[in-house]
């Protein structure tokens, strides 16, 4: 565990100057569900909540995955035509920067978005994309249980309960105070031990 203050202090302006946010304290919204398995369906229940939170979210910015389909994409401006505060979003390789000063990120729970959640100190509210795999519902709940996170079940992820879930973690975001952060450098890790093994030989 690594103490969650050793991390990066969140700047208000960063995402308000690099995303075009109106104006410096705006509420911001980011959501990122990635692609494959269940993202569009994910995306069809948020955008039309988000459609109607205009007085919650000064912006909200949903980045589409890397393997999205275009027609897709047209299908989401669709959704959100009339939502001046939506804002449909090429795949970004640099999520952390975005993520650093949302004041909340909805997404999948896959390692990657975990990783960068964690190292941000993002207030999420994660959902499991998967529906015959439990390894994200396993982390949300874990990271939930830990008070890192936000878990959102997929029975609460509809039109009608999922407003309530983002209203509960914007009132009382996370990580909590004092909450420790799991190491996600595992990756580079395991690097360095195979390096240090193979010089040994």
């Amino acid at each position: 565990h690594r103490d969650l203050h050793s991390f990066p202090t969140r700047r208000s302006s960063d995402l308000n100057t690099g995303l075009g946010c109106p104006c410096r304290g705006s509420k911001v919204l980011v959501a990122h569900f990635g692609s494959g398995q269940c993202a569009e369906a994910l995306w069809k229940v948020l955008v039309p909540v988000l459609s109607a939170l205009p007085h919650v979210f000064d912006k909200c910015y949903l980045f589409e995955g890397i393997y999205s389909a275009d027609t897709f994409a047209a299908d989401v401006r669709s959704m959100s035509r009339g939502a001046g505060h939506i804002e449909w979003r090429p795949f970004s390789g640099d999520m952390v920067k975005v993520l650093a000063t949302a004041d909340l990120f909805v997404g999948a729970g896959g390692y990657n978005t975990i990783a960068e959640v964690l190292c941000t100190r993002t207030n999420a509210l994660l959902v499991n994309r998967h529906k015959h795999s439990q390894e994200q519902e396993i982390h949300i709940t874990r990271l939930a249980n830990l008070g890192l996170v936000h878990n959102c079940t997929t029975a609460e992820f509809t039109e009608r309960d999922l407003p309530k879930a983002i209203e509960r973690a914007l009132a009382e975001p996370r990580p909590v105070s004092g909450a420790l952060v799991p190491l996600v450098s595992g990756g580079e890790r395991a690097a360095s031990c195979l390096l240090s093994r193979a010089s040994s030989l």
